[in-house]
């Protein structure tokens, strides 16, 4: 019998769990019968979009995929994510405003690579690109993808990781690239469901503008978000480059403050002026490296070369493992004693441990015809640091 109810069979759920123990709704009204249905039979509802969050701080208590208890509740809005047609903002011209359920992603499928990481023993997953056992999705059914190939519009700004539902991207006050657009700013209003069923249209300078400042990065503590109304823009081009030098070689930014006879910006000044930028900086002794990625926004040109950028692009789990490799070394050259405790730290990541496992055998030389698979080579190479060392 399920928990806190005489006669569950009165408080059915409009839908039936999913073999993988989780409700998949599709409409609004789907989503409000399955929230008062936990209210009433005092069960724990959660709700997780792309799983790109700290696993086990976004799904229920004791979730355990089709195994889940009966009294707990898994949403996964892969089954809520249309974009509806764009309608002119009366309030600036040439600005378009968009409705678009809480399940659609931003840009490429949910990964699950963060989930194999959390999870250690789950699945070995290196694709970054790999569809999330929860939620499924093509980068054409994207926002992204829809804006600009449907409708020619853009928002003003993405974070580096585009793969998060458009309710969780907001939710964990995600953002990045640039001080001068956010898409936080583009958020017009929202459609918030409370633990009562009940729907509150939030809008921006409305009544309840508290609030829906408030909800749109409550992590889901003030209900479940239903749609996002953005307000977009015509859709555009970035150019930019990236520059590696010395720290206090960059010809980009006063990194420090103590150039003022360059005539460059210091690093605050050269954030809030840019359009976006991103810095990488590496003070490891003896290694003093800047990375500097500046760009600014462009008219959109279909004939226009596109290039796009990659910050890490083959295997960028394992491409940022041995960077860490190396710098972990180069960091501690001043006591080599602390290299090889350092290094077995790193090697208790557990994205690694069950490929450390499987690999110690193969850390004397390397067949060139049969080379180990990339997470075997991480081992390796470790194991082979640290001989040497």
């Amino acid at each position: 019998m399920t928990r806190g109810i005489d006669n569950p069979d009165l408080l059915a759920p409009p839908i039936e769990r999913a073999k993988d123990g989780c409700y998949h709704p599709s409409s609004e009204q789907e989503i409000i019968e399955l929230i008062r249905h936990a209210r009433a039979a005092k069960k724990q509802l959660r709700v997780f979009g792309s799983s790109h969050s700290v696993f086990r701080a976004i799904v229920t208590d004791r979730f355990a995929g089709k195994n889940t208890p009966e009294d707990e509740m898994q949403l996964v809005l892969d089954r809520y994510q249309r974009i509806f047609p764009p309608r002119p903002d009366p309030d600036h011209p040439g600005m378009m405003l968009v409705e678009v359920e809480a399940g659609c992603h931003l840009g490429l499928s949910p990964c699950r690579i963060t989930q194999a990481r959390i999870e250690p023993g789950g699945p070995s997953v290196t694709d970054v690109r790999a569809p999330s056992p929860w939620h499924s999705g093509r980068w054409e059914q994207s926002l992204n993808y829809q804006l600009h190939h449907r409708y020619g519009l853009a928002l003003p700004d993405l974070g580096g990781i585009t793969h998060q539902t458009v309710s969780g991207f907001l939710a964990t006050g995600s953002t990045g690239g640039t001080v001068k657009w956010s898409d936080h700013e583009a958020v017009v209003a929202l459609r918030l469901i409370d633990g009562e069923g009940r729907v509150h249209v939030l809008e921006r300078g409305g009544e309840n503008d508290e609030l829906f400042r408030a909800a749109g990065v409550s992590l889901g503590l003030l209900g479940v978000v239903s749609t996002i109304t953005f307000r977009c823009i015509p859709r555009y081009d970035v150019i930019g480059s990236e520059t590696i030098s010395a720290t206090r070689l960059s010809e980009q930014v006063d990194f420090y403050g103590d150039r003022p006879e360059s005539g460059l910006p210091e690093l605050d000044s050269f954030l809030v002026e840019s359009d976006y930028a991103r810095l990488m900086w590496w003070p490891q002794y003896g290694f003093d490296r800047l990375v500097v990625w500046e760009a600014r926004r462009a008219p959109y040109d279909a004939e226009r070369p596109i290039r796009p950028y990659k910050e890490i692009a083959y295997l960028p789990v394992v491409s940022q493992v041995l960077a860490s490799y190396l710098y972990t070394i180069l960091g501690n050259l001043e006591e080599p004693s602390r290299i090889p405790l350092a290094l077995r730290e790193l090697r208790a990541h557990p994205e690694l441990h069950v490929a450390m496992d499987k690999a110690r055998a193969r850390v004397l030389p390397i067949d060139p015809e049969r080379p180990p698979e990339p997470q075997g080579l991480i081992a390796y190479l470790s194991d082979l640091l640290e001989r040497l060392i």
